[in-house]
């Protein structure tokens, strides 16, 4: 048996709201040890309109976010205390697109708790076929402490990035994401496979409107390094014109929250192995490192616009 939750009664389990919540409705099973949601994909979302435009793909990472909302919504119903926070991602592969039309069917199951943290195996379906999946620890954080001491008013960044090597009309020529999922305002250096992103976190940004606290979730500051991981493999010159496909987040973890005001530098080198490239990333906000990620992605050619 199962206790269902329509849209209209989510705010129950899942505070987030448009244009950050994935799910429109759930099930979780009485004995709390699994649960099952759905996300209806439609061309309505407003992250169609920067990914990509003329090709709408449903973002990976979004995926992620239905499965960590789902997973948040489960530990909820079991009575656990504090704010569900992504700590960390394991194996997670984004196995085929998901496109305007699709029924995401999302699935997560509890495999393992313990010291203050929940591991969930979770994964997303479209007609039964697996579109993205993985491992997922959770832990509760406490509104009134998690949030660190302010950073300075306007830290200055390292030595060798003081300067401008790209700004936003450049990054546009570069990438094809577009607002309102672009998250990448400026690169600050190219340096053979490395490559340095700056993502300004101001709380008027959209996404905020759809969180429970001021923070950057840990899924978005995954989809900015692939961001900046992509503006690097195609500013090559084999590569432009093209897209760039995120095929898997190997290894993540996030050790801070990222909030409003701050600014995120993501440090990240790149490698390319014919069409395939790996990325490691590290992100800081004020010389303190805050997300750690290993990532795969490919290049494709761009498909006929729709």
């Amino acid at each position: 048996m199962a206790t269902y939750y329509g849209y209209g009664s989510l705010p129950t389990l899942v505070p987030e709201r448009p244009p950050l919540l994935m799910l429109d409705r759930l099930e979780i099973a009485d004995d709390g040890s699994s649960a099952v949601g759905v996300k209806v994909v439609s061309i309505g979302e407003d992250y169609f309109q920067g990914h990509f435009p003329g090709n709408p793909i449903m973002p990976g990472v979004l995926q992620v976010a239905a499965m960590f909302q789902l997973s948040a919504a489960l530990l909820r119903s079991r009575g656990e205390l504090g704010l569900p926070n992504l700590a960390s991602l394991k194996r997670v592969k984004f196995r085929r697109p998901v496109i305007p039309g699709d029924v995401l069917r999302i699935e997560t199951a509890l495999t393992a708790s313990g010291d203050s943290s929940w591991t969930f195996e979770a994964k997303a379906l479209v007609r039964g076929d697996v579109a993205s999946s993985g491992t997922l620890t959770l832990n509760l954080l406490d509104p009134a402490t998690a949030f660190r001491a302010p950073t300075p008013v306007d830290p200055p960044l390292p030595a060798d990035l003081s300067g401008t090597l790209a700004d936003l009309p450049t990054i546009l020529g570069m990438i094809p994401h577009r607002y309102p999922f672009l998250l990448v305002d400026r690169l600050a250096l190219i340096d053979g496979s490395r490559v340095v992103g700056i993502k300004n976190v101001t709380g008027n940004e959209a996404l905020f409107r759809g969180l429970a606290q001021p923070i950057f979730p840990g899924f978005l500051q995954i989809e900015a390094a692939a961001q900046t991981a992509c503006a690097r493999a195609l500013q090559l010159p084999e590569n432009q014109g093209k897209l760039g496909y995120f095929m898997s987040v190997d290894e993540a973890t996030f050790t801070a929250v990222v909030q409003a005001g701050d600014q995120l530098l993501m440090d990240v080198s790149t490698h390319m192995r014919g069409r395939f490239g790996v990325a490691s990333a590290v992100l800081s906000v004020a010389g303190r490192t805050v997300t750690e990620a290993a990532m795969k992605f490919a290049i494709v050619d761009r498909p006929a616009a729709v």
